[in-house]
């Protein structure tokens, strides 16, 4: 890890965080400049430090894993740029991080250390409500998440988890392999092919590697809503 001189391209990726959603720009300023809010380089493999900290991954592709009982790792997601991690567990008084985080390749993320959230949040009191409402969409994210865990068939798992994440003009990137996803389904790696090439066969959905096409979303709807198969 090298520390590296903040640059405005990496003001205007901060900017775009849930945080300073309807922030000034003096505000974001006051932010980007305090000394607790700091640019580093990772290489390819390399582990972040764990703190109480936002990151922002301003270039490369930083990985969350989770550690399994049996010391192996299980991923949980994954941030590419203009992604960020660490806004769910900033505050938490736990000294066990929520998830172990390692730099896919070289990276370049833009720290803010725990001291500036509250000195932010002192501030501007809409920083505050912004970092509220954004945990708050976490708690439901993670209540739809056990929800599709916990019951229906392999193909209602699968279409409400893909209804649950946050597309990009339509399309779902994966957080991780097919393998691993039927992991986190709670389904086998067998049933979720098959619905993956039931859905697209129905042009439901196209699939390109890791990254999901949702071509029909009221029939994935009506899909979810239900336990009849394709």
């Amino acid at each position: 890890m090298r520390e590296l001189k903040k640059e405005e391209s990496f003001f205007r990726m901060m900017q775009e965080l849930p945080l300073f959603a309807g922030i000034s720009r003096q505000t974001a300023e006051f932010a980007f400049h305090d000394e607790s809010c700091h640019c580093s380089a990772f290489l390819a493999g390399e582990a972040l430090p764990p703190g109480r900290r936002v990151g922002l991954v301003c270039a490369g592709e930083v990985r969350a894993f989770k550690r399994t009982a049996g010391g192996g790792e299980v991923l949980l997601n994954t941030f590419r740029q203009g992604g960020v991690f660490g806004l769910a567990g900033a505050f938490l008084m736990d000294s066990v991080p929520l998830s172990l985080l390692r730099a896919k390749r070289a990276s370049v993320v833009l720290f803010l250390e725990l001291p500036l959230l509250r000195r932010l949040f002192a501030a501007d009191a809409q920083t505050a409500e912004n970092y509220i409402a954004y945990l708050s969409g976490r708690v439901e994210f993670l209540t739809q998440r056990i929800s599709v865990s916990s019951g229906g068939t392999a193909e209602q798992r699968l279409a409400s988890w893909l209804l649950s994440q946050p597309d990009d003009n339509g399309s779902v990137c994966l957080p991780c392999s097919v393998a691993n996803l039927s992991g986190l389904l709670g389904i086998s790696r067998a049933s979720l092919y098959r619905v993956l090439e039931n859905l697209q066969q129905a042009d439901i959905i196209a699939q390109h590697g890791r990254t999901v096409l949702l071509k029909n979303r009221g029939k994935l709807s009506d899909f979810a809503g239900h336990s009849d198969e394709i």
